[in-house]
């Protein structure tokens, strides 16, 4: 009878965590790193290294931004993108590829992962959100 009750409430867990989702529920348009601002494919293709030869995962041109990852024990489930001076955010799904560049306009966020590392092409797109809607 124990272990009924013990896979019922892991069944109801899982199915009440698996329809979780991370989603800014706005919309998103796709753009190509050559019709973006010259100033973000200036950025991208000129990111700092620090001495592990990372690059950044924020990439804030407005200087009000933090992106904090939520995690749950060793893993991580989301990234929370904050303002710190409005207090508004925008949640990503753990495996969105960074870095996630943010403009007064705009959030940009590539659609592949390792574009910084394999060298930015002009044909690289990216998902972009407009920062002037609320989430």
């Amino acid at each position: 009878m124990k272990q009924i009750k013990l896979a019922f409430v892991l069944l109801t867990i899982m199915i009440v965590l698996g329809n979780c989702t991370f989603e800014n529920r706005t919309t998103t348009t796709k753009m190509c790193l050559e019709d973006l601002d010259m100033n973000v494919q200036d950025t991208l293709r000129n990111l700092p290294v620090d001495s592990f030869g990372c690059h950044p995962d924020l990439i804030d041109l407005t200087g009000h931004y933090k992106l904090i990852i939520k995690e749950f024990g060793p893993w991580c489930y989301a990234q929370k993108l904050e303002n710190l001076e409005t207090g508004k955010y925008y949640w990503f799904d753990y495996s969105t590829p960074r870095p996630i560049i943010v403009t007064a306009e705009e959030i940009i966020f590539p659609m592949e992962y390792n574009i910084v590392n394999r060298g930015v092409e002009s044909t690289d797109t990216f998902n972009i959100i407009d920062n002037q809607l609320e989430p």
